[in-house]
């Protein structure tokens, strides 16, 4: 047992020494949350909705009709304002919970990728900041966030409250029909959830462990 405690000690220094400060801290929340024996190659769609309000759809040839019809099957009605396209993957997220879609026709190795970029969006865009307003607002701000009422003069002016997503979260989803980002101030968003992705299927600690051994 104090060998274990020991190692995980080590990890988290090489994890903190060897990345950035913010993904230190996000992953080291993510795994305390999930709190279950870590296999690779890493499959979240297995896990993540154990500890994390997700649900993953896998749809196959997914595109962005293809979502919207599987809504409808659900007597939801759900349109994204962008033109048809096809897609590796998608999250939508409404009162805190999330649905992320994958493309069931893509290889294993894109689609663990496609999931971890998706959940990676959704706690770093969605759900901790979210978190974050609850806990310093209180329940009377769920409502806002939510989109079952409009913010106040107050809530307007407050910089916290601007930042966080009211009503329903898409990931981003505006684009060309080719697959390109069309919307450049959606480039830093994509770029941080690369990052936060790649740290979850393939740690800093466990790559510089394995180089060691060639």
């Amino acid at each position: 047992m104090l060998l274990v405690i020991a190692i995980k000690k080590v990890q988290i220094h090489w994890r903190i020494s060897m990345i950035e400060g913010w993904l230190a801290h996000i992953t080291e929340n993510f795994w305390s949350e999930i709190g279950s024996e870590i296999i690779y190659p890493l499959d979240l769609s297995i896990i993540i909705s154990r500890s994390f309000p997700l649900s993953v759809i896998m749809l196959p040839l997914l595109r962005v009709s293809r979502v919207e019809s599987w809504f409808q099957k659900q007597g939801i009605p759900f349109n994204f304002l962008c033109q048809d396209r096809s897609l590796c993957g998608c999250i939508i997220a409404v009162r805190g919970f999330g649905f992320i879609f994958a493309d069931s026709s893509d290889t294993d190795n894109e689609r663990r990728y496609t999931i971890a970029h998706e959940v990676a969006h959704f706690l770093l865009d969605y759900l901790y900041p979210r978190q974050k307003v609850l806990h310093l607002f209180g329940e009377s701000i769920r409502p806002m966030l939510d989109g079952e009422r409009t913010p106040t003069k107050t809530e307007t002016l407050d910089a916290l409250l601007s930042s966080v997503k009211q009503g329903t979260y898409t990931d981003l989803m505006p684009r060309s029909n080719k697959g390109d980002i069309d919307q450049a101030y959606i480039l830093p968003a994509e770029e941080k959830a690369d990052r936060l992705a790649l740290e979850l299927l393939a740690p800093a600690y466990r790559v510089l462990s394995l180089q060691l051994h060639f």
